[in-house]
Parts: structure tokens; C-alpha cells; sequence
């Protein structure tokens, strides 16, 4: 990666999920090739991750991954421009609500939005169902929400409505 970097020179190398990196062997390498880059070299390394807490000290000391770009969560109105691209690829049916929707997934992040839509849509075909209904897109939320270890919302009534929830103790 790094000498095809170096080839194509300007050049991005972008790792999503950096945190997931578990092997050594990969470790050390992704270490030889930071140290061993130039400033000349004209490589820009961007890491991504959604534990920052969770990186080896070594990869964020200086020279290496010393900066660091937090990107905020999107509100309401970002959400739902979100997942209204989202779901323009997504058959849905009349009851599902983006607004409603982009209100209670308070803690998604627009990979979570993404996830979300793609495991309805799943559901959806798994069920043989046309469109993505919005049963489909509650037990989405709650699949992101779960895997991810959101809190569970409160809900106003005529959410609860809209969503059908029922809840055993």
C-alpha cells in the first residue's frame, strides 16, 4: 500500500476502523511504514475510529497519528437529509416516518444511519417484502442501538404510537 503511495506521490492513504488492527505482524508494519516516510514523500496517512481512547500509544505519538479531528454526531435536520439519500435507493412504504426516524436514533452517527437502513432493507427482503416498512426500521434501530450499546429512548406516546411498541418486564 505504502510503495503504491509512494508511486502515485501526492497520495491519501485513508484506514477506517484503525482501532481494529489486532495482528502484530500488521501492527509492526503499519509502524515501519509510518516512521520510515519522509516529509518529501508527499503521503498523507488519515485514520478513522470510533475509539480513540482504544489506540496503542505508539501510533499516536509524534510523526505518527498526532493529530486528531473530531467529528461530531449530525442533529436532526442533518439526519434527515440522510436518510432521506439513503433511502431514495430504498423501496419504503407509506409509514415510515424519516422524521420520526432521524428524532430517535439521537446517538447515530451517519455510518450508523447507513447501517441502519441497510440491515431494514435486509429484513425487508428476508421477509419477501416489497418495501421497507416501518417495522422493518424499528428493529433496525434497535439492532444498531443494541450492537453499539446506545441507551434505550423514552418514547412520547405518539411515538409509540407510530412504532407499536410493546414492552415486557
Amino acid at each position: 500500500l505504502f510503495a503504491a503511495a509512494k508511486k502515485w506521490s501526492p497520495s491519501i492513504i485513508f484506514i477506517d476502523e484503525i482501532d481494529q488492527i489486532y495482528t502484530k505482524r500488521t501492527f509492526d508494519q503499519l509502524l515501519v511504514e509510518l516512521d520510515g516516510s519522509k516529509q518529501n514523500d508527499c503521503i498523507f496517512v488519515i485514520a478513522a475510529t470510533h475509539v480513540p481512547d482504544s489506540l496503542h500509544t505508539s501510533l499516536v505519538k509524534n510523526g505518527r497519528f498526532d493529530r486528531r479531528v473530531d467529528v461530531l454526531k449530525p442533529n436532526i435536520d442533518e439526519k434527515q437529509q440522510i436518510l432521506k439519500s439513503l433511502m431514495s435507493k430504498v423501496p419504503k412504504a407509506d409509514d415510515v416516518n424519516l422524521n420520526i426516524i432521524a428524532i430517535y436514533t439521537d446517538q447515530f452517527s451517519g455510518a450508523d444511519l447507513a447501517n441502519m437502513v441497510n440491515h431494514a432493507a435486509l429484513e425487508a427482503a428476508r421477509d419477501g417484502a416489497k418495501v421497507v416498512t416501518n417495522s422493518h426500521m424499528k428493529a433496525a434501530m434497535e439492532k444498531i442501538r443494541m450492537a453499539k450499546g446506545y441507551p434505550e429512548i423514552r418514547m412520547a406516546k405518539p411515538i409509540k404510537k407510530i412504532f407499536n411498541i410493546t414492552s415486557y418486564n
